[in-house]
């Protein structure tokens, strides 16, 4: 006689879904640990993830922050003084027989490479200096995103206050983008808006904050993320212009003026630098921009042409050779440390052919 088992009853629709989650569950978790022990196999470098972590969980910039007059400021830490610069504090007071040196920009004047302020070219230009045995101090107030126009602030609330015997601005590219936006006005009032935290739903904050991997897994829409996300107007992209309008120019022209007359009308002396570009890679469809740093390296031209400020034209030193900077190009105009020493040694070449730096050679100016 054939004994027939007992059918098992069938399992309830909830149990079924469950059992069944249970496994994708347990490989989310296992990667999600993964993940956190070895962020290296998401083919992501785990600095930028650790900073893009941060910036979502906080909306804030880990770089930058917020700023009363100038929008925003370098973040104080490690390397950066309380004031919000590049390297050791500021003092107001100067010592007997120092030629003290203020170097106005943006990220370029910054650093704008993997040396961090080590390989940017106040630093160097600093380093030429004083081993050729001249004393000099260069303060350093670039901060990467800024425009002339918070240079200008900036010169006004802070550089004048330490009294520099010389200021070098390079400033070129960031004028640019206000440039390309709709309805220009020259304090750029249509293009900066005051600070603002990101704005990320309840739900994506939450995941991204818990989960390195769906981190991981979104870092294509916010690695990109810069100071500009929190300081500049949201325009779409078909909005703005392919390149600069005439006549857009006269806010650049205008803040190098003002900042290069109040240091002259303090005793000072004036030197600009023009900004070298790369014109291959992902640059080559940026043409508004190359158009606009040309316009605005020929107004500093102009300018030390009138008021007989120094010119370190590395425009038209790249210009006329291009394989001196071949390979040096890091993006459309930060280069490599290499390239910022000939930067600050060129400087320096056209600081003391203007003979704004004591002369060695001659007994009565020796230390």
């Amino acid at each position: 006689m054939t004994v027939t088992p007992p059918t098992r009853p069938p399992l309830p629709l909830r149990k079924k879904l469950l059992f069944s989650l249970i496994p994708v569950v347990l490989m989310l978790l296992l990667a999600e640990g993964v993940v956190r022990l070895f962020p290296a196999v998401t083919g992501r470098d785990p600095k930028r993830l650790e900073q893009a972590h941060q910036m979502i969980t906080t909306g804030e910039s880990p770089f930058f922050a917020p700023s009363p007059h100038t929008i925003f400021r370098l973040r104080p830490g490690t390397v950066i003084n309380s004031l919000g610069f590049v390297g050791d504090e500021f003092v107001r007071e100067k010592p007997d027989g120092v030629v003290r040196i203020a170097c106005i920009g943006g990220s370029t004047t910054q650093g704008g490479n993997q040396f961090g302020p080590r390989g940017s070219y106040p630093f160097l230009l600093q380093s030429i200096l004083q081993r050729e045995g001249h004393s000099v101090q260069v303060y350093n107030y670039g901060v990467s995103n800024w425009t002339s126009a918070e240079s200008l602030v900036n010169f006004v609330l802070n550089v004048q206050d330490v009294a520099p015997d010389i200021v070098v601005i390079h400033h070129g590219v960031n004028d640019v983008a206000p440039r390309l936006y709709p309805d220009y006005r020259s304090d750029f009032s249509h293009y900066r808006v005051p600070y603002r935290a990101l704005d990320i739903s309840w739900l994506e904050r939450t995941l991204l904050s818990w989960s390195r991997l769906y981190l991981a897994l979104r870092m294509g829409k916010y690695e990109d993320l810069d100071i500009t996300a929190h300081t500049v107007r949201t325009v779409p992209l078909a909005r703005r212009l392919l390149e600069p309008p005439p006549g857009t120019e006269y806010g650049f022209r205008r803040n190098l003026e003002t900042i290069g007359d109040l240091t002259t009308l303090r005793g000072g002396h004036v030197a600009l630098i023009t900004m070298p570009f790369s014109l291959g890679g992902e640059s080559a469809s940026w043409k508004g921009f190359h158009q606009g740093i040309r316009e605005h390296n020929a107004i500093a031209r102009e300018l030390c042409q009138d008021r007989a400020w120094a010119l370190v034209d590395l425009e038209e030193l790249v210009d006329q050779n291009r394989r001196l900077a071949e390979g040096q190009f890091l993006d459309l105009v930060h280069v490599k440390a290499k390239a910022n020493f000939l930067k600050a040694r060129l400087t320096a070449d056209a600081l003391l052919r203007a003979g704004w730096l004591p002369d060695l050679t001659d007994p009565s100016t020796s230390r």
